[in-house]
């Protein structure tokens, strides 16, 4: 798995599963990001320390001792999938849906974008690696992708949400 954090180099996947986090000055870090992790997994908590890296920023001390994150990883993901078609039922391709975690509590505050997938020719989508639970779905004609980590602007789309949930190793189907 390799954890890309913001302002800093990449960090990959020790022999005992461990993320030794490369030679960083003191200061607040986010992550931005996991690559590698398999379809059927999701992240279950990254920390550093006592700090929860997925709620925000992180503080790096160059002093202390305690530079290793650690990253949870979970096979089990659910899967949503769906096709997504305009108000007069026809097809629309290459829109963006998105999977917004229903609970506050559960949402990451970090940077990390909200798990996403553009629809095929065919208006269908699928999202793999969810965490189990409940999500509200959203679907865009158009959408800079970097919208989805602003809360503002997901704020003003939450009445258009469509609830959904997912369960450990289910796939769930949710036209939009």
């Amino acid at each position: 798995i390799n954890v890309m954090i913001r302002g800093a180099a990449s960090c990959y996947t020790g022999a005992d599963g461990t993320q030794a986090l490369p030679p960083m000055h003191s200061g607040k870090y986010e992550l931005s990001g996991f690559l590698g992790i398999p379809q059927d997994a999701y992240v279950v908590s990254a920390t550093l320390g006592s700090q929860d890296a997925l709620k925000g920023s992180f503080d790096v001390m160059r002093s202390s001792s305690s530079s290793t994150l650690e990253v949870l990883v979970r096979r089990g993901a659910g899967v949503m999938t769906g096709k997504v078609v305009d108000s007069q039922g026809r097809i629309v391709h290459d829109a963006v849906v998105a999977a917004i975690p229903d609970s506050p509590a559960v949402r990451p505050l970090s940077a990390l974008a909200y798990p996403s997938d553009r629809t095929d020719q065919n208006g269908v989508f699928e999202i793999r690696g969810l965490r189990p639970g409940a999500y509200r779905l959203y679907a865009w004609s158009v959408l800079d992708e970097a919208a989805l980590r602003n809360p503002e602007f997901l704020k003003k789309f939450e009445w258009r949400g469509s609830d959904a949930s997912v369960r450990e190793r289910e796939t769930t189907s949710k036209d939009l």
